[in-house]
């Protein structure tokens, strides 16, 4: 886009537009002919201005100064950079254009501290707001690790143009599917890599979400107490479902692993130091596979008694 000192440049060096707004005969100056030719024509708003008030308050700042003259007409001229024939002269004009906010800024500034002063003016101070980092950052690491098919999945059930194919229940903590067909036909599975309807909801049991029973004709869904309408911040607590079966099966090799290398190095089944072996290793395996989350009770725990000294 082009900056404002230029876009004038161009505009009244068009002749296209002489009977709007033109070079005057100093070619020093332009003048406005016709104002409301400028709104007509849509001119005004290469400048994202809504008025000739707007326009006159930038051509200001820029440096511009209005020409004594004819009541009649609009005439706008600068000090020596804004010359026909000459627009390499502009370049120098952007750096008075900043030099004018400055000092605009400035200005304000100083009177708005002795109207503090004199108690002519008061201003209301925000409390501030102490943020804890630590907070901060876990915060966003949990946001970064929620799966994207639970912030898709709440998205396309808040979408109001979706109402009629798939919306929230009347509780706010389920949604419902009225059109299977649509839900397919305008692709909106795609979002989640999926073209079966089948497959869809596989996806959403292993993610928490469980049916709720009720109407035969229509398929609702729910997720305990941490996807609901309005609150998803909540999202956050939000954890997809481990395969125990795979996860039990790892456990299995990780104790075949302990034991060969048990072998190796002498040691007995019977003994403790194998078992402290197997317990170690089968305790970082679960780790791995759960991310380095917290313990909790799980059916896995189970799983870890037989290995207990």
């Amino acid at each position: 886009m082009l900056q404002f000192h230029v876009a004038i440049y161009e505009i009244v060096d068009d002749p296209s537009l002489d009977s709007t707004i033109s070079w005057s005969k100093s070619n020093k100056s332009f003048i406005i002919w016709n104002p409301k030719e400028l709104f007509t024509k849509k001119i005004l708003k290469r400048f994202f201005c809504c008025n000739l008030s707007q326009f006159i308050t930038e051509l200001d700042t820029y440096g511009f100064v209005r020409i004594e003259g004819s009541d009649e007409q609009l005439e706008f001229g600068h000090k020596q950079y804004f010359v026909r024939g000459k627009p390499e002269l502009l370049k120098k004009m952007r750096l008075q254009a900043a030099m004018n906010r400055m000092k605009k800024s400035a200005k304000k500034a100083k009177a708005r501290a002795e109207a503090e002063k004199n108690g002519s003016m008061t201003v209301r101070r925000e409390p501030r707001i102490i943020i804890d980092a630590d907070e901060v950052r876990m915060r966003a690491m949990a946001w970064m690790s929620l799966s994207q098919f639970y912030t898709g999945i709440y998205k396309v059930v808040d979408d109001p143009s979706l109402d009629s194919i798939i919306s929230w229940s009347e509780s706010n903590k389920s949604f419902v599917i009225w059109d299977p067909k649509e839900l397919v036909e305008k692709k909106i599975l795609r979002r989640f890599f999926r073209n079966k309807l089948s497959h869809f909801i596989k996806d959403l049991k292993s993610h928490g979400f469980v049916r709720i029973k009720g109407s035969d004709e229509h398929l609702e869904f729910g997720h305990e107490q941490y996807f609901v309408r309005g609150k998803p911040e909540l999202m956050i607590k939000l954890r997809r479902k481990v395969a125990w079966g795979r996860v039990k099966k790892d456990l299995k090799a990780a104790k075949a692993r302990a034991k060969a290398e048990a072998e190796k190095k002498g040691c007995v089944g019977d003994q403790p130091s194998y078992r402290k072996m197997c317990l170690e290793d089968a305790r970082i395996r679960f780790d791995q596979i759960m991310g380095h989350s917290t313990k909790a009770k799980t059916p896995l725990e189970n799983s870890f008694r037989h290995l207990q000294i």
